[in-house]
């Protein structure tokens, strides 16, 4: 290690000024440190940030769902079967609760809605942990 801090300082003249090539990797490599840290936090919150805009759409569904069941005399909106018990795709539905029920459909959970008739709840795929 005292080999290469001679050989450095040999090459510099005593009133020459700049940094080193060492000096400037090391700096660098700092950086892309701090970059790669920002970058992984910044993934973190959008990834939750469209987990909590799903929860938020699968709320909206379920309240126009229960306000229908209310109003109709306590059936559920048609959703169509899939064969397993289960009710899918979200789009079929749009008519019995658009406009009276909600002004649009949620975007976030990209129409993956599915209502169990048993229970009466509203479900997404992509909205996992609500």
């Amino acid at each position: 290690m005292d080999n290469l801090y001679n050989r450095v300082s040999r090459r510099r003249q005593p009133g020459q000024k700049g940094f080193t090539l060492i000096e400037l990797l090391v700096v660098i490599a700092i950086l892309a440190i701090l970059a790669a840290v920002v970058i992984f936090n910044i993934v973190g919150v959008t990834n939750r940030g469209k987990t909590a805009a799903a929860c938020t759409d699968v709320k909206t569904v379920q309240s126009a769902v229960d306000a229908y069941y209310n109003d109709n005399n306590q059936s559920w909106p048609a959703f169509p079967a899939t064969g397993d018990g289960s009710s899918n795709p979200w789009p079929a539905a749009t008519s019995s609760l658009v406009p009276t029920y909600m002004h649009q459909q949620p975007p976030a959970a990209d129409g993956q809605f599915s209502l169990d008739t048993a229970t009466g709840r509203v479900t997404a795929a992509n909205a996992t942990g609500c």
